[in-house]
Formats: structure tokens, sequence, C-alpha cells
């Protein structure tokens, strides 16, 4: 009776979450008036949100103008709200603001910085936010690794050094830039693109998902301190969204999607949820590895990347060492 009574409960309080999430999400969008957490300094956008997007930039997983940072940044703009954009290469950066400009006519924003660089190399980065009032942080840069052992990793003290700074460092940095003045204005949201792989560690790519649990603990913890401020905090984690990062050519499907369908399902998370997947599917993939157990879900990845790590030793030309 008691079991039963708590599968019930349990059972309960993951429909309600779920449709709080992806029903009201849905139809009505965010929690939160994006609009009114932040001022642009621009007299056409008097009283409209800033958003700092950080895209994902990294000639080895995938561009700037792609992928999730993008899908995100376009259903910001499509609300009409201008966008400040941080990544590496200014020329792409100025490509993707003419694009959104044009298309949503909202004003853009861009500084040009490489987040492998170590903490006392931000002055660019300060210097491109002073005097802004940020009401939205979407950390959204990142970068993987080869899927293969730490030992095998060609050049690993530079990867591991890389992917250290963008995929950690930057979430905290940025957040310490931009929190000052949110707490000040007793308002702000901040969403950290964390990763499935901080929910289900993934044996040959252990540093990747090491980092995005760094993402996520970051955030439920700032979430918890920083809610009697005012200031909203959210760990996203995706699963598997069909951008470059994924190397292949195959088509968008219910479980794969498109950057744009699950950035539509993410957003309207926001404000109603700390800690998500963002995207309904996704959230039913954490329910089938809950169901299976560490154990299964541990050797099904196991064997899955054993067999991608002998293709990725065999392309890079690298022995196996076994």
């Amino acid at each position: 009776m008691i079991t039963a009574a708590f599968t019930a409960y349990k059972l309960f309080k993951g429909l309600r979450v779920l449709f709080n999430q992806f029903v009201l999400g849905k139809l009505f969008g965010p929690a939160l008036d994006l609009k009114k957490l932040g001022k642009w300094a621009g007299k056409n956008y008097s009283g409209q949100l800033k958003v700092f997007l950080f895209f994902i930039l990294s000639p080895v997983v995938t561009g700037a103008t792609d992928g999730i940072g993008l899908a995100y940044a376009k259903q910001l703009a499509e609300r009409g709200i201008p966008i400040v954009l941080v990544s590496r290469s200014q020329e792409k950066l100025d490509k993707c603001a003419r694009e959104i400009e044009q298309k949503y006519h909202v004003e853009t924003k861009t500084i040009a910085f490489d987040f492998t660089k170590p903490y006392d190399s931000y002055g660019a980065v300060k210097k491109g936010l002073a005097g802004l009032e940020v009401g939205f942080l979407l950390n959204n840069v990142g970068i993987g690794v080869d899927p293969i052992r730490l030992t095998e990793t060609p050049n690993c003290e530079k990867v591991l050094n890389d992917i250290c700074h963008v995929n950690a460092l930057s979430a905290a940095m940025m957040t310490y830039y931009v929190l000052p003045g949110m707490m000040q204005r007793r308002k702000g949201a901040i969403v950290n693109n964390a990763s499935f792989s901080a929910y289900i560690p993934v044996p040959f790519m252990s540093v990747y998902p090491a980092t995005k649990s760094f993402v996520d603990y970051f955030s439920r913890g700032m979430s918890m301190e920083c809610a009697s401020h005012g200031i909203f905090v959210q760990s996203l984690m995706p699963h598997f969204v069909q951008t470059k990062i994924l190397n292949n050519n195959d088509p968008p499907s219910l479980f794969r999607p498109s950057p744009e369908s699950f950035c539509r399902s993410a957003i309207g998370t926001v404000g109603r949820a700390e800690r998500t997947f963002g995207y309904f599917p996704h959230h039913i993939l954490s329910w089938l590895a809950d169901m299976l157990g560490e154990k299964v879900v541990f050797e099904m990845l196991r064997k899955e990347f054993m067999n991608v790590r002998s293709k990725t030793l065999k392309k890079l030309g690298v022995a196996p060492q076994d």
C-alpha cells in the first residue's frame, strides 16, 4: 500500500512538472516577461531586454551561425528583444547579426572573444559589457572532445585546458559579470546550457560530461543562491539535437530534433523549471534511463562508444591503447 501510494505520488508529481513546462510553456511561453528583465540603451528599444548569447564556436564541433545558440537567439528576436552576441570570430558574428537584424528588425551588438583564454584575458568581454543593463544571460558556448580514451587524445594537454575554460570557466565568469546588476535591480534570468551527459556520464568522453556536470551543479547552486533576489537560474540539459556537432547528415527526428524545434520548446520552460531537459521527448529518455538503472545504461553506452571509438581512432590515425 505504501509503495503504491509513493509510486502514485511520484507519477503525479512528474506529470505536473511536465504539464507546467511543456503544456503551459507551449501555450503561454516563458513564465517570466523577458522584455521587462533589462533595459536596452538604444532609443528604439526602451524597456526591452538585453540578451547575452554565446554561440558554440569551435572549429572542432560547430560554427558560429547555427545550432542551439542561433536558434535560441531567433526565438528571442521573434519577441522583439535586442541581442548581444559573443563569440570568437568577428566576421561570423557580423554575418549572424545582420541576419537577425534584417529578419526580425531588432538591434544587435557583438563582442568577439575566444573563451579558451584564461580568466585574465576577459578584458574584451568586460569592456563590451560596460554600461549595459543585462537582464538575461544565455551561457551556451561549448566544445566537445573526440570519443576516445584520454591517453589516446592528440595534444591532450591543450584539449583539457580548452574544454575546461570554454565549457566550465566561461559560465562562471559571465555569471560573475552580469550578476551584480541583476541583484541591484532584483530581477533577471540566467540559462546555462549543460547537457544530458551531465545527467548520465559517458565513457570515452569523460571530460566533456564532467565539465557539463560543473555547469549543472553551478546552475543549481546559483538558483538557490539568487532566488531571494528575484533572479531565475536554469540548468538546461538537452540530449542530442541535430547540429553540426553530431557530424552527420541525418534529418531531424522526434528524439533528435532540429535546433529550432528544441529551442521553441526550451524557451517556454524559462521561469518554470530550474532544471530541465527542455524538450518533452528528452524527458522521456531520462525516464527510460531511470527505469533501466545506471548499470544497464552505462553498459549500453560503453558498447556503443567502443564502436564509435574504433572508428574515431582509425580516422585520426591513432593506435588504440588497450
